[in-house]
Parts: structure tokens; sequence; C-alpha cells
């Protein structure tokens, strides 16, 4: 017979955890932090600004000292960079960096993000895999303290299975790397008109 875990030992353990900040004070307000082991879905139907979104909270949290790992498995690396180079630096132009044609103002800008972003503790990868099971090596050598996944529908259809039943299995396999490893995993999802007018 399993014992009944100690209620209050929880309540001890989540105390005395590392917190995450949430994104926006009515987060904040309604849901306090993330805490180790939790597993939240951001979703939002393709073009409404996920990623965005996304990263406007990795920047944050990466300026306050907290060790992010993004896994991109849609762009790449110099694009979700030169995205949050334009958050930090409004005035640089998405074209200009994306064609690496830069005036001599933006290059200043542009050099003061580079050095801006070599003290976040930010990890930003395009290149582990597109299946949960390939990101080990990874999350073993940076041992992040939140994850973020960009975006879940971009995993490999496993063999045999259907979409739902491999989407399924992936946000399964998260959840048990935020257990293991005792932090919180943020997974990107794209919502379809379709899925939505169905459960309607």
């Amino acid at each position: 017979m399993v014992a009944p875990p100690d209620f209050l030992q929880i309540l001890a353990e989540r105390k005395a955890a590392k917190k995450i900040p949430l994104p926006l004070r009515s987060f904040t307000e309604e849901l306090g932090a993330l805490l180790p082991q939790e597993l939240v879905v951001l979703g939002a139907r393709t073009t409404m600004g996920k990623t965005a979104f996304a990263l406007s909270w990795v920047a944050r949290l990466a300026q306050h000292g907290v060790k992010v790992l993004y896994l991109s498995l849609e762009e790449s690396v110099g694009a979700l960079l030169s995205r949050l180079a334009v958050m930090i630096y409004p005035e640089l132009n998405p074209e200009h960096l994306r064609m690496g044609d830069l005036s001599d103002q933006e290059t200043a800008w542009a050099g003061a993000f580079a050095n801006l972003v070599r003290d976040w503790s930010l990890t930003v990868r395009d290149d582990v895999g597109f299946r949960c099971a390939d990101t080990e090596a990874v999350l073993t050598k940076v041992q992040p303290e939140i994850v973020f996944v960009d975006h879940i529908q971009q995993t490999h259809k496993a063999h045999g299975l259907s979409e739902y039943e491999s989407l399924s299995a992936e946000t399964y396999a998260w959840r048990q790397v935020a257990l293991q490893r005792k932090i919180p995993v943020a997974l990107l999802s794209q919502l379809n008109r379709t899925g939505e007018s169905e459960e309607a």
C-alpha cells in the first residue's frame, strides 16, 4: 500500500521553491507564479502572437537571471534573436535585420543588443530534433529553470499514432520532464478554427 503524500510537506516545498514570474500582472494576480513541475500550455490560432508573447516573457525572465531554454521547432535562432532585438530596440527595422543590411545607427543598436543578450541566462536552440526524447542532452547540459517549446504541433507524428495521439504523447513526455527535473515547462500550441467549432 502506498502511503498518502504529506500535504504539509508539499506546502513547505512549494513555499521554498523558486517561483517563475508570470508575464502579465493580471496573470500574477490570478495565479501567482509558475512553480517547479508545472506544465502550462500557451494556445492561440496561427498569427495571433504566441511566439511574440513567449519571447517577451523570455526576455523578462532572462534579464532577471532565470535560466531559460527556448526550443524552437519552427523559426531559426537568428530569426528569434532578431525578434528579441526589435523588442528591446524598437527602432531597429526587422527587414534590415533579416537581410543583414543595417545603417550605422542600426549596427550600433544591434551591437548593444548582442552585448546585452550575452549576459542573459538564455539558450535558444533550433537543432535538437522534433520530439521530447531528442532533447535529453541539451536539457542535461543547460540545466534550465524553465523550458519553452515553440510549438508542440511541429513535433513528428509517432508511427502508428494519430496526430491527436502523438500530441498527447508529447505533452505527457514534457510533463514527465517537468516532474523529473522539477522545473516548469511552457508548451506553445496552435489552435485551429476547426477544433474550436467542433468543441462548440
